[in-house]
């Protein structure tokens, strides 16, 4: 049985399952160096291959939850001509967010927010989960390191939890619901503020409440990054609403966990280190290292 689990685990990707036998005072070490064995997809003998697995589209879930309002402007219609122009990078874009759309749908979902939010790392990080910009922000929501470490997200040698995709979407969507109540639910002057700081964005509703102007998002004097910020992700829920009115076309991505050591996938994974460590009770101790060494 043990012998069964440890060609499970190398056929997932695992490095090197080392096995002691404290009887024969032995070390056995089954080692993979080449990359992870695809399934036999031909049926065996008389067996009949498995029924395919058919996921929804999430792209699908997130265009039914989209919530803000569908801005008609100026700086709304500049952000979509500039995507038109640039079909490489949505086609990149979405290309690397089939690995984290799926899990964070369901998270904003969970919390009952607007399905556009999901977007958003688009506008942060091109949902790059490595980028790191000028300002030291870090990550998929781009976390400058203190308020990351206001949402309790880790930074040391060993770890940056900005860079990791759960702790610091936790942390993106508490901080966002943070502001969309200090802004009285206006999500434009939340998402605004989660990019200039609420701060920032106050003191620029003072000033034109001192001036007896409009205090919404499109009246108030921002910064050019920030001015074109809340249009960005208008502009992208705009092109996902009707992607063939805008001249695109978006493959549906699985609305599924992903592969074992992905966002949202390390359920397959974790059930196999645990399905391992329940043998040690009745069989020789099952090591498990991932360097090979």
């Amino acid at each position: 049985e043990v012998r069964e689990k440890i060609e499970e685990y190398l056929t997932h990707g695992v490095f090197a399952v080392l096995v002691i036998d404290p009887d024969a005072k032995a070390v056995t070490v089954h080692r993979r160096l080449m990359p992870p064995m695809a399934l036999l997809e031909a049926p065996m003998q008389d067996e009949l291959p498995p029924p395919a697995v058919v996921h929804g589209d999430v792209l699908e879930r997130i265009r039914s939850k989209l919530a803000l309002p569908q801005a008609e402007h100026a700086r709304v219609e500049r952000e979509i001509e500039w995507l038109q122009r640039n079909p490489d990078y949505v086609a990149r874009v979405f290309g690397r967010a089939q690995r984290y759309l799926h899990y964070i749908a369901n998270e904003v979902e969970a919390r009952g927010m607007p399905g556009d939010l999901a977007l958003l790392p688009v506008v942060e990080s091109a949902f790059n989960p490595f980028a790191y910009s000028r300002a030291h922000a870090s990550g998929l929501w781009q976390f400058i390191p203190g308020t990351g470490d206001r949402y309790g997200m880790k930074r040391n040698y060993w770890q940056d939890q900005r860079r990791d995709v759960l702790e610091s979407t936790r942390g993106a969507l508490e901080f966002l619901d943070s502001l969309q109540k200090r802004f009285d639910g206006d999500w434009f002057l939340a998402i605004a503020a989660y990019n200039y700081g609420p701060g920032n964005v106050q003191r620029a509703i003072n000033r034109n409440l001192a001036l007896r102007r409009k205090t919404d998002f499109f009246s108030l004097s921002l910064p050019a990054e920030t001015r074109a910020y809340v249009p960005k992700l208008v502009a992208l829920a705009k092109i996902l609403r009707d992607p063939e009115a805008y001249g695109f076309y978006l493959p549906p991505i699985p609305d599924a966990e992903g592969r074992p050591g992905e966002p949202g996938a390390p359920s397959k994974l974790r059930a196999l280190i645990d399905e391992l460590r329940s043998l040690v009770e009745h069989e020789p101790v099952v090591c498990l290292d991932q360097e090979g060494g």
